[in-house]
């Protein structure tokens, strides 16, 4: 009886509008907070607020790249409801919430209602797609556009064929690529797989539905990528900083020939963000053996995205790690949470066990990510330094920008009425002595600003820099808020033991 009321709960329809509620509830509280732009959107919103229309179709500042069509939504919006952070996350958070019902169309095709549950719930409280929902960047986009692909094919498969469909579809497939860099996979993907399903299959006539509408893609890739996409894939600064995520090719040594397969795992850490990324890779096996025996359609509309960017990054034209991957979180839920299935499958015991000590494995610390990201989604909050800043900053005021807080205090300067005073701008350094040096270049300098935002892989400029200021010179003033400083340094008023220390 207790069994049969725990299923009912399950295969209620009730449960899964709960889930949705959650997931939606998880990134409006975070969109509400309206923290600081960060570093990364920082630089993407002053591209879009100080750009025309025109101008956004043009290599964009600041090593940053965007679709034109997000761009675009991203300029309108600014227009519509002002430069301000929450008309800069709007169609993030948008893209967020809708690709939230896109995955569950896509789940209930292929995933039994015990996995179904699962996936959803693994969905909406992953902690990189809340973030990427609230956050001024193309990521969100790229979910929603390679769930819809995904879900457009597969409805596609089994849906009657007319020219009104075609046009539908090869429409369906330009519109994606104006929004998201990564749909080119999905759709190159989705395309191989159901061509070679048909041809298969025998069904000449559904092969050339897909192998016409998958040559409207490409030409239309074709032009995008002459016009566009090819000054972003070309661009130097890009190149550098993607430097370690294009695959060598060809391989010169056992470490190049294991790229790939390390590059892989890698991406169960970033960006999927498995706590316990090796469970969460054996899982992904597992569900991909799981798949392989139920659907291999299905399996191979997951996998040959992925393949098909790591192709890309051996000629060095999309980078194989990181939060340009996201695209492929969907594949990444539904092939773990179908391995975890399988995997219980396998016990000849403990079966109920086994299913909660994975699931908890998988989803415990994710929960628990989401939730400390609902409480405290601030970063790098800069507004609250600026604030401090201007109701103490007074004429002849100087302010030192650290190079990490350069982006960010670009955008908001104007807002805080700091853009009439003289500002230093830092470089970026790599060695203690050179940010040395950057303070020493101000000595009698009179009153300066230093303004510092950093976050975990940056911090050591802001702790080097502010250790140094306050054993040397005299601080009047003080401000700390979550990953941002501001220091007031009377440059003119050196502490006497702090130099006999520095010589």
């Amino acid at each position: 009886m207790g069994l049969t009321w725990v299923k009912q709960i399950i295969y209620s329809k009730q449960l899964i509008w709960a889930i949705i509620a959650t997931g939606i509830i998880f990134r409006l509280v975070p969109y509400a907070a309206n923290c600081s732009l960060w570093v990364d959107e920082a630089a993407i919103s002053s591209n879009i607020v100080n750009r025309t229309y025109a101008g956004l179709l043009q290599p964009l500042n600041m090593e940053q790249g965007a679709p034109p069509g997000f761009l675009f939504l991203e300029k309108f919006s600014t227009q519509l409801f002002g430069e301000n952070e929450f008309a800069l996350r709007l169609f993030p958070l948008i893209f967020g919430i809708m690709a939230i019902f896109l995955f569950l169309k896509v789940a209930k095709i292929n995933l039994n209602p015990l996995v179904l549950v699962s996936a959803v719930f693994l969905f909406v409280i992953h902690r990189t797609a809340i973030n990427f929902a609230v956050e001024t960047k193309q990521y969100s986009s790229d979910i929603f556009f390679a769930l819809f692909i995904i879900l457009a094919t597969l409805k596609s498969s089994t849906g009657k064929i007319s020219m009104k469909y075609f046009l539908l579809f090869s429409a369906a497939g330009v519109v994606a690529q104006l929004f998201s860099h990564a749909s080119v996979f999905v759709m190159a993907g989705c395309g191989t797989t159901m061509i070679v399903a048909s041809l298969v299959k025998k069904d000449y006539q559904r092969f050339a539905f897909y192998t016409s509408f998958s040559s409207v893609w490409l030409l239309f890739f074709g032009v995008l990528y002459f016009l566009l996409f090819r000054h972003f894939a070309g661009n130097s600064e890009q190149q550098f900083y993607w430097t370690n995520a294009f695959m060598p090719f060809p391989p010169r040594s056992m470490a190049e020939m294991i790229w790939p397969l390390l590059k892989f795992y890698q991406l169960f850490k970033n960006p999927m963000g498995f706590t316990f990324a090796g469970v969460a890779f054996f899982l992904f096996i597992s569900g991909g053996i799981y798949q392989y025996s139920r659907n291999r359609q299905f399996l191979l509309l997951l996998l040959l995205p992925i393949v098909f960017a790591l192709i890309a990054s051996a000629f060095h034209k999309y980078p194989f790690e990181d939060r340009v991957m996201i695209f492929t979180l969907p594949a990444f839920i539904i092939l773990i949470v179908n391995g975890i299935y399988f995997a219980v499958l396998q016990v000849k015991k403990f079966k109920p066990i086994a299913a909660v000590l994975l699931l908890i494995l998988i989803m415990g610390p994710m929960t628990m990510k989401a939730m400390i990201f609902m409480v405290k989604p601030q970063r790098e909050e800069i507004k609250d330094v600026l604030s401090f800043m201007n109701k103490n900053i007074k004429n002849g005021d100087k302010i030192y920008v650290s190079y990490y807080a350069g982006r960010a205090f670009t955008f908001y300067k104007e807002r805080f009425g700091l853009s009439s005073f003289e500002i230093i701008p830092s470089n970026w350094n790599n060695t203690n002595n050179q940010y040395i040096n950057e303070i020493k270049k101000l000595n009698n300098q009179g009153r300066v600003w230093y303004v510092f935002t950093y976050w975990e892989m940056n911090r050591n400029e802001d702790l080097l820099m502010t250790k140094y200021l306050t054993e040397n010179y005299q601080i009047t003033k003080e401000i700390y808020s979550t990953e941002a400083t501001g220091l007031l340094v009377d440059m003119a008023i050196p502490k006497s033991d702090g130099h006999k220390s520095a010589k």
